[in-house]
């Protein structure tokens, strides 16, 4: 590969969609289509991409040795050889730095102080955390909260428990299942996970998370003063992509034979990508139309 898709596949462009939850405030305030409210998230989103690239930059740069042990992730630049240490530290400054100016603090703080948090977090998960027993998940499941609470900041309004309890469930569920994924794809390949995490565990904890996800997101869609709040009280009906949006991914991560990554397995796998789309399409009719 060339140098500069090197350089763009060590960015994992790709992975940008996680921080699309950066909009989840705005999306359920039903402030969607308020422009420059629309234009602040925005840019909040395009800063925590910047932001994300560094901490995957630094990430591959901790963990070089290890992914060429793994049978996908040896084939991720740094690890393959198409780009140097040295080129990746200078690449990953340079993320952290246009990040931090895309943040504006001196206009946004509480929102740049979040994005920082959100690195730090993934630089102790890069260093410490992704080796401690359950500390590694609940890591990744706080840089998604962190992104929702982002979000809320740049449009001023207060993230509900809700909002917070489902974000964080959905995010254990999404990290227990990857890390289930690579235990099983470094076991075919005769390699050591690198994780203190049995099979047998990883297979009980994403069940019980994807079951509870849907429960807690079914409790939502009938809660009093949720339905008061959207003004309709079929936000039930959302539900119906949930639920099999979620057991598809479960069917993906038991299925053998199968690179099951979340992101991965959400631009390749078109009943997962229907079911986002009518997901929002039914949130979209019933809280900014009265077509439902």
């Amino acid at each position: 590969m060339s140098l500069l898709t090197a350089y763009i596949k060590l960015a994992r462009p790709h992975h940008y969609i996680k921080n699309g939850f950066v909009f989840v405030p705005l999306f359920f305030a039903h402030q969607l289509m308020v422009l420059p409210l629309l234009a602040a998230v925005a840019q909040g989103f395009a800063a925590f991409c910047l932001a994300s690239s560094a901490v995957y930059v630094m990430n591959d740069i901790v963990d070089v040795d290890k992914d060429r042990l793994h049978p996908v992730k040896r084939h991720r630049p740094l690890a393959a050889g198409a780009v140097s240490p040295r080129g990746a530290m200078a690449f990953f400054a340079m993320l952290l730095v246009l990040s931090s100016l895309l943040a504006a603090p001196w206009q946004q703080l509480n929102f740049f102080l979040l994005m920082c948090g959100y690195v730090v977090l993934n630089a102790a998960y890069s260093l410490v955390l992704q080796k401690v027993f359950l500390a590694d998940a609940l890591s990744v499941a706080g840089g998604f909260v962190i992104r929702v609470f982002s979000g809320s900041v740049l449009i001023g309004v207060r993230v509900s428990w809700w909002l917070t309890a489902m974000t964080l469930l959905l995010a254990l569920f999404i990290a227990f299942a990857k890390r289930r994924c690579d235990l099983v794809a470094m076991n075919e390949t005769g390699g050591w996970p690198g994780r203190q995490y049995s099979r047998r565990f990883l297979s009980r904890a994403v069940k019980f998370l994807a079951a509870l996800s849907c429960l807690l997101y079914i409790g939502y869609t009938l809660w009093p003063p949720v339905i008061q709040e959207h003004g309709t009280g079929m936000l039930c009906l959302s539900a119906l992509w949930v639920v099999p949006g979620i057991a598809r991914y479960l069917w993906l991560v038991f299925r053998s034979g199968r690179d099951c990554a979340p992101v991965r397995s959400l631009l390749t796998d078109v009943y997962l990508q229907a079911c986002v789309v009518l997901w929002v399409a039914t949130l979209w009719l019933l809280i900014y139309t009265d077509m439902l």
